[in-house]
């Protein structure tokens, strides 16, 4: 069960959870300047947001190793709205990506179906040359019911 939902978010919160994952990735990749910025007192407390959130983090850091050939990684994850939603960004500054051909792709395609089923947002712009940038909205909701509430579907394309 590990594997499906990591225990560290229920121990830690997901901030800390998103942080260690960050410094793990760090020491693995020193060849890629990255840094984060993490709104410390974001609550999240829906189980299934917290669990999407850290892995369409990990699905990023996949990307961004195996075929962005980045040498700067951006991270934000923040509250929006009077945290009735977060915010999070991830940039490199890799080589882009085809966004519609990779959209074909099980990694993007995973993210979009978790993104969507929770009523959020997910953006991904790529520049030939220039990078990547994934931007996903989520909702904080306590519920599923709440999702749903206030759910709106958000476009998968710049």
């Amino acid at each position: 069960m590990e594997g499906l939902h990591p225990s560290i978010l229920d121990a830690a919160g997901i901030v800390e959870a998103i942080a260690s994952l960050l410094e793990v990735w760090g020491q693995q990749h020193p060849e890629i300047e990255w840094r984060a910025s993490l709104d410390r007192e974001l609550v999240c407390p829906a189980a299934p947001v917290r669990v999407a959130i850290y892995r369409i983090v990990q699905e990023c850091l996949n990307n961004v190793t195996q075929h962005a050939h980045a040498e700067r990684l951006r991270f934000v994850l923040a509250r929006r709205q009077h945290g009735e939603s977060l915010r999070l960004l991830i940039r490199d500054d890799g080589v882009g990506m085809d966004v519609d051909a990779a959209h074909a792709g099980f990694g993007l395609l995973g993210m979009r179906e978790r993104v969507l089923s929770l009523g959020g947002s997910l953006q991904i712009r790529s520049w030939h040359g220039g990078g990547t940038r994934v931007r996903v909205i989520l909702p904080t909701a306590d519920t599923p019911a709440e999702m749903a509430a206030g759910s709106h579907q958000g476009s998968t394309r710049p």
